[in-house]
This record gives structure tokens, sequence and C-alpha cells, in this order.
């Protein structure tokens, strides 16, 4: 089993429009998606969860080169900044 009751890992059965590939690593989804960025290397996005004691939802942080506040997206990544 992964972290925060998310599988360790996933079987992938068709596409998903605009991912070039999506994987599970100890609960973290990481997300490759076919854009680019300005060095034309892959935009991964990983979404990390986590929980507080006594919390029933699950909390995810967003990271990566996808995030547009990573300076190579040019206006191409996601905002990955609670909040903003």
């Amino acid at each position: 089993a992964g972290n925060e009751g998310i599988s360790a890992t996933i079987g992938a059965a068709g596409t998903i429009e605009y991912v070039n590939a999506l994987g599970v690593v100890d609960g973290e989804i990481v997300i490759t998606t076919d854009g680019v960025d300005s060095n034309d290397a892959d935009m991964i996005l990983t979404l990390t969860p986590s929980t507080a004691a006594g919390q029933a939802a699950v909390d995810w942080t967003l990271s990566g080169s996808a995030c547009s506040s990573v300076a190579t997206t040019a206006g191409r990544g996601i905002n990955c900044t609670p909040g903003s």
C-alpha cells in the first residue's frame, strides 16, 4: 500500500488527453504532460497527499516543472500555489 490510503501503484487502461504518463509512487501521483518547457523538457506535475490528525479530508500539495512558478514554463504551467 502507498501513503495516506493511496494505492502504491495504478494500472493504466486507456488514454488521458494531454498526458503522456501517469504513475503512483508511495501515494504520490506523478503526471507527465505532453507539454514541454522552454528547454524542450517534459512538464511534470506531482500531487503529494497529506492528512492532519482528526482530519477526514486529504490535502494535496502540487509541485514539479509543470507549475507556473517554474521559470521555464513561460505561462504554460498551472498554478500550484494555494489561494493565489
